[in-house]
């Protein structure tokens, strides 16, 4: 006989199952966990985009001292407006990469802590 109560438990996450903690048919509550997924690759991300980010960080630094330093001789006379302009532009350019990378980051942090976490909201009928 087949239960008029099933639920369709779907998660998008990448990643191997390492361990499965129920069985077919086995009743289970709001909160159990269900699968545990090993999250070794989206770790293995955030370790590289951690080093990506100290890089984007240091492009940033000197991308700053750039532009003030033209800044300062465009005020007298030192470089052109074009060159004043280029160096704001690869500013602008190398502070949308952090901020890239720190929301790639945050991306995969919270896909760890789904990997982590319960199923809290996962909705179903108790029969």
């Amino acid at each position: 006989m087949k239960s008029n109560k099933e639920v369709v438990i779907r998660r998008k996450l990448t990643g191997f199952i390492k361990r499965i903690s129920v069985e077919e048919a086995q009743k289970f509550n709001r909160g159990d966990i269900l699968v545990e997924i090993d999250s070794k690759e989206i770790e293995s991300s955030i370790k590289s985009l951690s080093s990506s980010l100290k890089a984007r960080d240091s492009s940033l630094s000197y991308a700053i001292e750039v532009y003030k330093r033209n800044l300062n001789l465009y005020s007298v006379g030192g470089v052109s407006k074009e060159m004043l302009d280029k160096s704001m532009i690869e500013f602008k350019n190398q502070e949308d990469l952090v901020e890239s990378v720190k929301e790639q980051i945050e991306e995969f942090k919270s896909k760890t802590c789904q990997y982590h976490k319960v199923l809290r909201d996962l909705q179903y009928m108790n029969g």
